[in-house]
């Protein structure tokens, strides 16, 4: 009967050890995949910052051009007071005023754009970030989990 006592616990140890290796092999896939979702989150997010520096300086740029219109808007301004006498100048003037002005307003309206595609892709990097907090701390969890169910077999 000894023997049989000695067999039946050998086959539960056998049986206690596939079960440790199969939830061993599960845990490392989901680390394992975990561990791909989290480099393509992080790939993401590079890829967002990128999107987001070259946004930033595509508004410079604007900011330089709506300055430089300004200044060009001036120097007509300053110009019709000067030509004020000459009609057919100040005629001319006035049209070069008028389309920088309409640039002028359509830079601005593409500076604003702008500022909302950099608000929208903020907002994203912003969700992405929490996302990847959450996986962390999924994975964190779970390694916590596999290593006290490996303690438990132990003891």
């Amino acid at each position: 009967q000894s023997h049989s006592t000695d067999m039946l616990a050998d086959k539960e140890i056998n049986t206690l050890k596939d079960r440790l290796r199969s939830e061993r092999h599960a845990f490392d896939n989901k680390t394992k995949r975990l561990a791909e979702q989290l480099e393509e989150v992080r790939s993401e997010n590079r890829a967002l910052q990128s999107s987001i520096e070259t946004l930033q300086s595509t508004v410079k740029q604007k900011d330089s051009n709506v300055a430089t219109l300004k200044t060009e808007l001036e120097t007509v301004q300053n110009d019709n007071t000067v030509l004020g006498k000459d009609r057919r100048k100040m005629l001319m003037l006035e049209q070069k005023q008028s389309v920088n002005e309409n640039e002028l307003r359509e830079k601005q309206l593409q500076i604003a754009r702008y500022d909302e595609e950099l608000r929208a892709v903020k907002s994203d990097l912003s969700a992405k970030e929490l996302d990847l907090a959450t996986q962390k701390g999924m994975l964190g969890r779970t390694i916590i989990g596999s290593y006290s169910w490996s303690l438990k077999l132990r003891s």
